[in-house]
């Protein structure tokens, strides 16, 4: 008879302290996880403990798990706009500007008070921008104006927005607004990128230089990287030449060009900016990391090595050079090297994180730790799968699948068998692959 009454007493507190940010959201959780505990059938408590962890989860970075438990959350509770909202921009984080679209349009045509929620309206003129429907997004600009809604980051898109479609970005405005809501740079950068896409490289050019001039260099080079990233090779070296007129750090910009030329498998032309590099900030790791990457994808093995040793005696460099650097020192039959190579926390990119997984296996293997083995093998598997095409060479495909299969054979006990079947079978899978893309 008491699990209704104690279930909704731990709801009702939880809806209490929910209205206290970060803190009280995860009090709530806990609050909502009870009283669902309690009475399995509570109407709402469940769908609010999804709505929650949403939240969470959308805070710590994973927008796709935020968005199912957010639809699963608007289903189970239709009438609260709240959740919607925040569907929309999860939606729109996770770059699914239609669907941010149709959940705000939707909120605000029921007559939600959050008419006059800023971040709304933010997203939704942010959204309407990202899929390429200025006057769309010059309609939402308005409808904001008329319900009072004036918060920097929408005065900020407004601008933009007014500039885009004048034809010219009204640079002072633009910067003062980022000067108030600093927050909003990589927001900026990435429709300059977009804008740069399109071809639109004027627009694009006001707008990156509506930050401070130190900066401009900077902004370029954010965009060059992000282009890159996203295989537009002629927005990367769009950006990269900008960069290399606007940037006081030469370093930098020709570590851009060396990125690019490498992302192009013009080996020569990498290599010569890698060395430009090297000679400009002396010896810097990520100088000698960067003309070891360079030679890594050449197939020079050997010079590749002794560049991340380099970088390494700098005392920082990447998961890149330390995974390469114990390679050798694992085929040098040093293992006590290579285990100390990663004492510390080591940072970089897909790359950089396969080469480090392999040589953890080879020493988890030489260890004997073969749970350990068979956990940093696949992780490794996972990494390689996903690398670039350009990264994907012949050389080091096979260099860092021979080092995975060989870990692997070593392993002999029957309590894994299966699993280590499955590995042994995904290794010769995914070199396969990867030779065949490349």
């Amino acid at each position: 008879m008491l699990r209704r009454p104690l279930s909704n007493l731990l709801y009702g507190l939880a809806h209490l302290a929910s209205a206290f940010g970060a803190w009280g959201v995860a009090v709530a959780a806990r609050l909502y996880r009870l009283s669902v505990a309690v009475w399995p059938d509570h109407p709402r408590a469940a769908a609010w403990l999804m709505y929650v962890e949403a939240l969470r989860t959308m805070r710590d970075g994973d927008c796709a798990a935020a968005i199912a438990l957010l639809k699963q959350a608007a289903a189970g509770l239709p009438d609260v706009a709240v959740i919607r909202g925040n569907l929309a921009i999860a939606y729109a984080l996770e770059g699914l500007y239609d669907d941010a679209i149709y959940n705000i349009e939707a909120v605000f045509k029921e007559g939600s008070s959050l008419t006059r929620a800023g971040d709304l309206w933010a997203v939704l003129v942010w959204s309407y921008l990202r899929t390429g429907r200025v006057p769309r997004a010059k309609d939402a600009c308005e409808r904001a104006a008329e319900h009072n809604v004036d918060t920097p980051r929408l005065l900020l898109l407004s601008a933009v927005v007014a500039g885009v479609q004048g034809g010219a970005l009204p640079t002072e405005e633009i910067g003062r607004l980022l000067r108030v809501t600093p927050t909003s740079a990589p927001m900026v950068l990435e429709y300059a990128q977009y804008l740069a896409a399109g071809g639109k490289h004027e627009l694009a050019c006001q707008l990156i230089e509506s930050l401070p001039p130190d900066s401009w260099g900077q902004g370029y080079g954010v965009v060059a990287y992000s282009a890159l990233n996203a295989g537009d090779m002629d927005t990367a070296s769009w950006a990269a030449a900008r960069c290399e007129e606007q940037a006081d750090d030469s370093a930098a910009a020709a570590m851009l060009r060396s990125e690019i030329a490498l992302s192009q498998r013009h080996t020569e032309e990498a290599l010569s900016y890698a060395r430009r590099v090297l000679e400009i900030s002396g010896d810097s790791a990520e100088a000698h990391e960067q003309l070891g990457k360079a030679f890594l994808l050449c197939g020079d093995w050997a010079e590749a090595m002794a560049q991340m040793i380099e970088a390494l005696h700098t005392g920082k460099g990447s998961a890149l050079a330390a995974g390469l650097a114990a390679l050798a020192s694992i085929n040098a039959g040093d293992f006590t090297t290579a285990r100390g190579l990663f004492a510390g926390r080591r940072t970089g990119d897909g790359l950089g994180v396969a080469c480090a997984h392999v040589a953890q296996c080879r020493i988890m293997q030489h260890e004997e730790n073969y749970e350990e083995v068979l956990k940093l093998a696949s992780w490794a598997l996972d990494e390689i799968e996903h690398l670039h095409a350009w990264l994907a060479l012949e050389p080091l495909i096979e260099r860092l699948t021979d080092e995975l299969s060989f870990a692997l054979d070593q392993i002999s006990s029957p309590d894994n068998s299966d699993e280590l079947a499955d590995l042994q079978r995904r290794v010769v899978q995914v070199r396969a692959r990867c030779l065949s893309a490349s």
